[in-house]
């Protein structure tokens, strides 16, 4: 499952069933919802370095 911040693609969610083909539409769709919000979570969150680099400027 993609993971999407409006038409980019950040990553992929990995999803696994115990049985062969067995993943419903419905299940399809909340997937597919939570694939796009978690893809835009990402692209909003600060960079890593950023948050890292700000105690260090606030230290010096």
């Amino acid at each position: 499952m993609p993971l999407r911040s409006g038409d980019e693609v950040l990553g992929i969610l990995n999803v696994a069933t115990t049985q062969w083909g067995r993943i419903a539409p419905p299940e399809l769709q909340l997937l597919s919802a939570a694939g796009f919000l978690l893809g835009t979570a990402i692209a909003r969150a600060p960079p890593l370095r950023a948050r890292q680099g700000a105690p260090r400027a606030r230290a010096a």
